[in-house]
């Protein structure tokens, strides 16, 4: 498997999204990865994360399993719309890795603030 981080200075010009919240999201990954419930599983698993106490990898995860299991989805189904919300790109560290990095209370802002931009920029796009 290839690295993806070859220098020190390739983490802050690769990985923006550690030090500030995303301001433009990729538009390929919202015509690939941005359906029609992405928005309301977004904001059901805002709804669990506010119940976590513990920020932990499995906490992220048993929160994102209980909304697609809620939902009868896989967990695909938000866990590519998580990591677009968070850091407005497509690829990256393990998305349960980024969330604990980010923290809970940065991670629901951060998906709140997509759920405003990114239906804007799908009715752009499309």
């Amino acid at each position: 498997m290839k690295e993806r981080i070859e220098f020190v200075k390739d983490l802050i010009s690769n990985s923006p999204y550690f030090y500030e919240a995303p301001t433009e999201y990729d538009e390929n990954i919202i015509k690939k990865r941005w359906k029609e419930d992405s928005a309301k599983l977004l904001s059901e698993y805002v709804y669990e994360l506010e119940k976590i106490s513990s920020q932990n990898k499995e906490d992220f995860e048993n929160a994102l399993k209980l909304v697609t299991e809620n939902n009868n989805c896989g967990a695909g189904r938000l866990i590519h719309p998580v990591r677009l919300a968070v850091s407005g790109v497509g690829i990256g560290p393990g998305v349960y890795d980024l969330l604990v990095i980010l923290g809970k209370d940065e991670v629901m802002k951060r998906i709140n603030q997509a759920l405003v931009e990114i239906p804007k920029a799908v009715k752009i796009i499309l």
